[in-house]
């Protein structure tokens, strides 16, 4: 797959998306249009600002929510939207997926075994796992260059 196959795929997942959002939240035609193109021109926008940009840079980039819920044309639906998102951003990642991530011993949280991807070694296994971390961070170590 070339690097422009894949943008477009991008593209056209982020197309969808805005789409079937509009739909969801009830959005006539014309909205949903207006949305959509509005989301590829944003894309295309900041694509060719990322081109000129180191990627250290581009990693911290942050798109933020306010010029997208400026553009909705309903007060009442860009009023319902930053609602939505002040809600969203009270409720922190870990409110909702610590409990089901992780359990309680003590005073100290565990990752909860999901066999077969999450699980803790036990046994012999565990002294054979312990070894190989060992080792793979002391490579890691090694491949530094000194400061």
């Amino acid at each position: 797959m070339t690097r422009h196959s894949a943008l477009r795929g991008d593209l056209k997942r982020l197309a969808a998306s805005v789409e079937l959002a509009g739909r969801s939240a009830g959005f006539k035609l014309k909205d949903r249009e207006r949305a959509v193109q509005a989301a590829a021109r944003s894309y295309r926008e900041h694509m060719a600002g990322y081109a000129g940009m180191r990627v250290l840079d581009i990693w911290y980039q942050r798109i933020d929510y306010e010029p997208l819920v400026r553009e909705i044309p309903e007060h009442k639906d860009r009023e319902l939207n930053s609602k939505e998102i002040d809600k969203a951003r009270r409720n922190s990642v870990a409110d909702h997926i610590f409990p089901t991530l992780v359990r309680r011993k003590g005073q100290s949280p565990l990752i909860k075994d999901r066999p077969p991807l999450l699980f803790h070694e036990t046994g012999r296994q565990r002294a054979i796992y312990r070894r190989q971390v060992e080792h793979a961070f002391r490579r890691y170590r090694e491949s530094l260059r000194a400061q």
